[in-house]
């Protein structure tokens, strides 16, 4: 696996053959608040998850329909990647919640990009210095998966990525 820090989404989406036209791509915005999530009654943070879960069900629902060879070896890696990523935001971001969830599918493969609200974090100093291992263990999990883990911004990320080409 290669956490790919020079790497950008208009490299990605050149990669897995996206266009406009003819490509697949969904976003959502499942969060616009700037209140924690700790601080939503129980009820808007019931409503959040319910919208939460509905968008990643989309982004499966996608890569499954597309008939293309990587439909069910890497919805393991995707599942994998959505925990890990949304274990970390609950624990780290500034509101605890996903902003906006991303997918992109092209002729030769698929993008997800799971985005934070707030505060980014230095994505490059917490993989060389292996911060925050053992909470979420994302970049253990980033380290060892096969498709390509990037970000928005290295020193200020706000967007976290996975790439698989086919």
């Amino acid at each position: 696996m290669v956490i790919a820090f020079d790497k950008t989404l208009a490299d990605a989406l050149r990669e897995i053959g996206f266009s406009e036209s003819e490509g697949v791509h969904l976003e959502e915005v499942v969060y616009d608040g700037e209140v924690h999530l700790s601080e939503l009654s129980p009820e808007e943070q019931e409503s959040l998850f319910a919208r939460i879960g509905r968008a990643y069900g989309e982004v499966f629902n996608q890569v499954t329909l597309c008939g293309k060879s990587w439909d069910v070896p890497h919805l393991r890696n995707l599942s994998d990647f959505i925990s890990h990523i949304t274990t970390n935001v609950r624990k780290y971001s500034q509101y605890g919640i996903e902003y906006r969830i991303h997918f992109w599918q092209g002729e030769r493969g698929f993008v997800v990009g799971i985005e934070q609200k707030g505060r980014g974090f230095e994505a490059k100093r917490v993989d060389s210095e292996r911060i925050a291992s053992s909470y979420g263990n994302g970049f253990n999990f980033y380290r060892a998966c096969s498709p390509y883990i990037f970000f928005d911004s290295p020193s200020d990320a706000r967007i976290v990525y996975m790439q698989w080409s086919g």
